[in-house]
């Protein structure tokens, strides 16, 4: 490992798994909906050797109205 213990262990384990696995290529998503040990860790990577694609998102603001859930159930009266 060439993380400390107490590094966010998904980060950890992608840096694991390319040192072990060895891809041709790393598609790393980074960016404003991203943490940023995933920048760090695609610059880790990339100065290790690895063939290392950042990939941004930036477009935040919804086309349309976002609904999270609907229900057509009829609610359940719990107390009478």
């Amino acid at each position: 490992n060439i993380l400390p213990e107490s590094y966010c262990k998904i980060i950890r384990n992608i840096i694991d798994n390319a040192m072990f696995l060895k891809p041709d290529l790393i598609l790393a998503p980074i960016g404003k909906d991203k943490c940023d040990s995933g920048w760090f860790a695609s610059k880790i990577l990339a100065d290790m050797g690895f063939n290392v694609i950042q990939t941004i998102f930036e477009d935040l603001e919804p086309k349309r109205e976002l609904k999270i859930c609907t229900i057509y159930l009829y609610m359940i009266r719990l107390r009478e």
